[in-house]
């Protein structure tokens, strides 16, 4: 019997399909890993031994996970070890199947149904090898041939099914390595596809960072500006009313003396503390609190923007510049920014005087540029909306005119409840809404 092909198929077959990707030699005791791939227990073992070994000579954040040999991806180990991990049943089967010698050579062949008789011939009708027994009975009647050429026959057929076979083998091996190629690519495409990802994510890090430390040094330089100017004022005053505590303090100690020297030192003590009866103590410079207010959007990664104060719009217009002017109930005072949204200057600040206000709410701009804000103080009204409406606010409402640089110019309409909306007629007339005397009334600009 001819079969020495077939050893090398085997080999060729173990050696591509069922093989180790650590060793290289057929599995033994094969485990299999969540991504599908399968190495022999020992192997795994040794790696996961050499792992343990790596991750107690680096640092916790440094420690990288136990990895898949072929694709690189994760592994969970059991609290088992590697041991813990399922067996490949199948690939252990395989491999089992394949190392068998195979069982071929020259035996002597004896009948099935008489095992103490030789087999001598081949009933053709039944296509079984039979002995002198069975022609007597089973086989009686029964076109027979010598089992010699039967053999010969049977030897031409099996070795045009051997053929067959063998290229059921190469098509078979041919779409196993067209598995191995996909999932190589599978895996390539996987790994660039992750490195990509965490390309991609270290730039948007270092892109966050750099919006960090942008708005941080912006607030440290908010911080700095206003410590820098309070301390300026500070310093000033600080040197008046140590000049100041010298001179009465000498001037007291010279009204105790009655000689022409000390009234002379009197005297120019006295022009020193007249100096001083006209100088005011400053209002404290403007302070500009800084506040951060995160993004929040549909965008994958946005951080956010500084914003210079906490502030509560309530109205905006726009000039025709492109400046953006909102009113601003929280700091009580209008804001103007670019057309891009970056903060250019404000006016107005809580106080009664003219140029200051009291609670500014709707705005609008003329035909000059000049700015109109509608302004009233927010305490009444809420004490009328929620406390009973006991008592009406008072007439102390009104509509103010600045330029476009936010200098006061005048008060265009005074005496108002709570004026809450201002627009510009074509003609040049402001019109103004009330909110608690229900009212809409138009004013001529003088």
């Amino acid at each position: 019997m001819e079969a020495g092909p077939s050893i090398t198929d085997r080999h060729r077959i173990l050696e591509d399909f069922l093989s180790c990707g650590i060793c290289f030699e057929p599995f033994t005791k094969p485990k299999a890993l969540p991504c599908q791939h399968s190495f022999c227990l020992r192997c795994l073992e040794s790696q996961h031994k050499q792992w343990l070994q790596d991750c107690r000579r680096t640092s916790h954040r440094q420690q990288q996970p136990f990895r898949c040999s072929t694709c690189r991806e994760p592994v969970s180990v059991p609290s088992t070890g590697v041991k813990g991990l399922p067996d490949n049943h199948l690939v252990a089967n395989l491999c089992e199947e394949f190392s068998k010698k195979a069982q071929v050579g020259e035996q002597k062949d004896t009948c099935g149904f008489h095992p103490t008789e030789s087999v001598i011939l081949f009933c053709q009708q039944c296509e079984v090898p039979v002995c002198s027994a069975c022609i007597g009975q089973a086989h009686s009647g029964h076109r027979v041939t010598g089992i010699k050429q039967a053999a010969r026959k049977i030897r031409a057929n099996i070795r045009s099914q051997l053929n067959n076979g063998r290229q059921k083998m190469e098509t078979f091996s041919a779409f196993l390595k067209k598995i191995q190629d996909v999932q190589q690519r599978l895996t390539g495409n996987t790994t660039q596809t992750q490195q990509e990802i965490n390309k991609a994510f270290e730039v948007q890090v270092q892109k966050l960072q750099e919006q960090r430390d942008g708005l941080l040094s912006t607030v440290e330089k908010s911080h700095h500006d206003n410590m820098t100017a309070l301390t300026g004022q500070r310093n000033i005053v600080l040197t008046q009313l140590t000049e100041l505590s010298r001179v009465c303090e000498d001037t007291d100690k010279l009204a105790e003396q009655e000689d022409t020297v000390s009234l002379t030192q009197g005297l120019k003590l006295a022009q020193e503390l007249a100096k001083f009866e006209n100088t005011q103590t400053p209002e404290i410079c403007e302070i500009k609190h800084c506040h951060f207010e995160p993004k929040r959007s549909s965008a994958l990664i946005e951080l956010g923007h500084r914003s210079p104060y906490p502030w509560y719009p309530l109205n905006v217009t726009v000039d025709g510049e492109g400046n953006i002017l909102v009113t601003d109930g929280n700091n009580l005072c209008v804001h103007v920014l670019d057309s891009e949204g970056n903060f250019k200057f404000k006016f107005g600040r809580e106080g009664s005087d003219e140029s200051q206000l009291k609670g500014p709410w709707g705005i609008c701009v003329d035909g000059m540029g000049n700015i109109i804000v509608a302004d009233y103080d927010k305490k009444p009204y809420s004490d009328y909306m929620y406390l009973e409406r006991r008592r009406a606010p008072p007439d102390n409402g009104c509509v103010k005119m600045f330029d476009s640089r936010g200098r006061f110019l005048c008060n265009i309409v005074s005496g108002m409840k709570t004026p809450c909306g201002v627009a510009v007629s074509p003609g040049g007339d402001v019109v103004v809404t009330d909110i608690v005397d229900c009212s809409v009334s138009i004013w001529t600009q003088a």
